[in-house]
């Protein structure tokens, strides 16, 4: 039985201009769920290419009516063309949905010199139900629906959409892709808890204090010492004291002699001196420090975050990087949207000094790094993307095995506007400003 409703959009609401799609997937312990809202532009293109007409609404005193019946079984008949490639594996089983809700959803009309106008014509929704047994090990989720948009050539990009998904799967909430060369993205089960499914970024293991001694010599004057102590107490027998003072003479002289040569280490049961990182692996360590403080901020729990941050953050600035983060990912002229970070990408990093803390002694490096975060909020029928770039100082010191971020002084940011960015702004503040 297939359940269609026929939704109606709040007052105000306008569709957004433009083919796109907003797709939200939701994992738990009964269902995978797609929740599909398509653009009015789509969907029109969608009528389009089926020859399916979308019948109109009818204006009565001022407000629109729709033919519920009529309207619902247009959106059931468009989205059938969708289903057959719409089938998720649920450990290992391929899974076909059942259709819990399709709907169009018209603007509200709205009066223009005295006459109502609607705007036509509709965003649309879906919503697809993959029943499971229980909490599922492994999903294959899939997207097949990559509509063109001819405004994509002009930057020289292909013109087929790739599709910006939210999965909310238990604990975590995160976005994934799907594109027309991979549309299948395979989610796993968690078997850790959240601060052990990020790496936090090791230090080299501090080698052992060692010593270089030139074996020889030692050897040698080993043999000078002896014989020399055997002639000593042999002094008042020349016949045998002579040799041995000889021989003990000779020992020190080819001690003295293999001095420089045959030198070997021998490690101490101590631990030696910290190992200052190379630039490039300073580099590499700060990538992966600012990956890990923005993955932190795809779990729900505020203790999840905490404690993934933890792995990368030193504790005095726990408190400062979440709240500051957190308020810059939610979208208060939003209704309070949160974004969802989807890449963070190094620009550069200089690094200024290399040298050692004061009070603990530990390796501290100071550089200066420029870096772009790409992200992306879900709002009514349509999915804003945007692009920041911030520049800061930042010092990374060595807390215990692992490097942390220690310090943060902000430098400047900006908006980035690329080919499908929205204007709205994404993240205002970076992480662990001040």
């Amino acid at each position: 039985m297939l359940g269609l409703t026929l939704l109606v959009a709040p007052a105000g609401a306008v569709a957004h201009p433009g083919i796109s799609v907003s797709l939200k997937i939701a994992i738990n312990d009964q269902a995978i769920e797609y929740t599909a809202l398509l653009s009015a532009d789509l969907v029109h293109q969608i009528e389009w290419d089926s020859g399916q007409k979308i019948p109109r609404p009818r204006i009565e005193a001022g407000r629109t009516s729709y033919e519920r019946d009529e309207q619902a079984e247009t959106a059931r008949t468009m989205l059938v063309a969708l289903l057959p490639e719409t089938i998720v594996t649920i450990d290992g089983v391929a899974v076909r949905p059942i259709i819990e809700e399709a709907a169009f959803i018209p603007a509200m009309s709205a009066p223009v010199g005295g006459e109502p106008v609607d705007f036509w014509p509709p965003d649309a929704r879906f919503v697809l139900r993959y029943p499971t047994t229980g909490r599922p090990r492994q999903v294959a989720l899939v997207w097949h629906l990559f509509p063109l948009d001819p405004m994509r050539t002009t930057f020289g990009m292909p013109p087929e959409i790739e599709i910006v998904a939210e999965l909310d799967a238990y604990d975590e909430n995160r976005l994934i892709i799907f594109s027309k060369d991979e549309p299948e993205v395979i989610w796993h089960a968690p078997t850790a808890p959240p601060q052990q499914r990020v790496w936090p970024v090791l230090t080299d293991a501090p080698p052992r204090a060692t010593v270089t001694l030139p074996l020889a010599t030692v050897g040698l004057g080993l043999i000078a010492a002896a014989a020399g102590s055997f002639a000593a107490l042999r002094w008042r027998r020349p016949r045998v004291a002579r040799p041995a003072l000889v021989a003990g003479v000779g020992a020190a002289v080819l001690a003295a002699v293999a001095w420089p040569a045959a030198r070997s280490p021998f490690e101490l049961p101590w631990p030696g001196e910290l190992r200052a990182p190379s630039d490039a692996e300073v580099r590499d360590i700060f990538e992966r420090l600012q990956k890990n403080v923005y993955r932190a901020f795809e779990y729900k729990k505020e203790s999840d975050i905490y404690d993934v941050l933890a792995q990368s953050v030193d504790g005095p600035l726990l408190d400062s990087v979440y709240n500051e983060v957190y308020q810059s990912l939610v979208l208060r002229d939003q209704g309070g949207a949160v974004a969802r970070v989807k890449d963070v990408k190094i620009v550069s990093t200089d690094i200024l000094s290399t040298g050692r803390e004061a009070d603990r002694g530990a390796v501290a490096v100071q550089l200066a790094s420029t870096w772009q975060v790409d992200g992306s909020v879900f709002h009514w029928g349509h999915t804003h993307n945007r692009t920041n770039q911030y520049s800061a100082l930042y010092t990374l010191a060595q807390r215990g095995d692992r490097w942390k971020i220690t310090g943060v002084e902000v430098l400047s940011h900006e908006r980035i506007i690329k080919e499908g960015d929205d204007p709205l702004p994404l993240l205002s503040v970076p992480p662990g400003s001040s």
